[in-house]
C-alpha cells in the first residue's frame, strides 16, 4: 500500500477488513508500507457508551485522539516503555485509528500468561512488567486503565515489556504512592476478572511488588516497598466488593502473607 493511498476514502474499512490482530471494540490491524521497518499497528478509535457512535460520526473524537498521540509521544521521548507513535487516520463519519510502530514477536499480558511457559521464564517476565510500569510511573505517566491486556511483552531482539493503549493517559509529576497503588490494584483486579490470578499465584505477586520497588538505593527501595504495601492493603477492601461480581477469579489467590512483604 503506497503512503498516498492512506488519504483516500474508505481506507479505514479496508485496513480493518484484513485479518485482525485483536477484536472487540478496540480492534487492531497491521498496516504495511513500502520500505524497511514500515509496519504499523493500527488501533481503531471507536468510542464506547451510548453516545460513542454519534461522536465518531461527528468527528468529535479527533481532539481526544490527538491528545492520546501527543501524550504517547511525550512519554516515548521521556524514555517511558511505550510503543513509538507514528500516525493518526481520521475519516469523517467513519471514526479513526492511531498507528504505532509494530512490535514484532509480542504478546499482551493475558496471552502471555495463558502460554504454557516454564516458571523461570514467567517469573523473569513478571519482573519485566514490573520494571516497565515502575519506569512509566517514574517519568510521570498515569494510566487510567492499567489492566492485563494493556501490557505487552516482546521477545525480540531482547525481552522487553511495554505499557500500551494510552487513551486518557496523563503525563505530569511522578504519581504519589497512593496513586501508584490504585493503578496496581486495578491491574490486580483485571487478573481476577480474567480468571488469571492462579497463573501467577502469591509468589508471582510478591515478585512483581519486589521488582517494582527495586532501587539503586536500598533504603529508598525499603521505604517505597513499605508504603506501597500499606496502600495496597488499604485498597484491598475495594477488591472484596469487586469479588462479588467476579467470585471465581477474585477469590482464587489473595495477597501474599506478611513474610513475603
Amino acid at each position: 500500500m503506497r503512503q498516498t493511498d492512506l488519504c483516500r476514502p474508505g481506507i479505514l474499512a479496508e485496513v480493518f477488513a484484513q485479518p485482525l490482530l485483536s477484536k472487540g471494540r478496540s480492534k487492531t490491524a497491521l498496516l504495511s508500507l513500502p520500505g524497511e521497518d514500515n509496519q504499523f499497528l493500527l488501533r481503531n478509535l471507536k468510542r464506547g457508551g451510548l453516545l460513542g457512535r454519534y461522536l465518531d460520526r461527528l468527528g468529535i473524537s479527533l481532539r481526544r485522539s490527538k491528545e492520546e498521540i501527543r501524550i504517547n509521544l511525550a512519554l516515548h521521548l521521556k524514555g517511558a516503555p511505550v510503543p513509538e507513535p507514528a500516525l493518526i487516520l481520521i475519516e469523517r463519519g467513519k471514526g479513526g485509528a492511531i498507528g504505532t510502530v509494530y512490535i514484532e514477536e509480542s504478546l499482551d499480558g493475558l496471552a502471555f500468561l495463558e502460554n504454557d511457559l516454564p516458571w523461570i521464564t514467567k517469573s523473569q517476565s513478571i519482573r519485566l512488567f514490573a520494571q516497565a510500569i515502575r519506569k512509566f510511573h517514574d517519568v510521570g505517566g498515569r494510566h487510567p486503565d492499567l489492566q492485563l491486556k494493556n501490557l505487552l511483552i516482546a521477545f525480540s531482539p531482547k525481552p522487553q515489556a511495554y505499557v500500551i493503549d494510552l487513551d486518557k493517559a496523563r503525563l505530569g509529576n511522578p504519581p504519589t504512592v497512593r496513586r501508584r497503588a490504585k493503578e496496581l490494584m486495578r491491574l490486580y483486579r483485571s487478573l481476577g476478572k480474567r480468571n488469571a490470578l492462579h497463573l501467577i499465584g502469591r509468589e508471582g505477586i510478591a515478585i512483581f511488588v519486589s521488582e517494582y520497588c527495586r532501587s539503586f538505593d536500598p533504603q529508598e527501595s525499603r521505604n517505597l516497598r513499605k508504603k506501597l504495601w500499606q496502600e495496597l492493603l488499604r485498597a484491598w477492601r475495594g477488591v472484596r466488593l469487586h469479588a462479588l461480581f467476579y467470585p471465581d477469579g477474585m477469590t482464587s489467590v489473595k495477597l501474599p502473607p506478611r513474610r513475603f512483604r
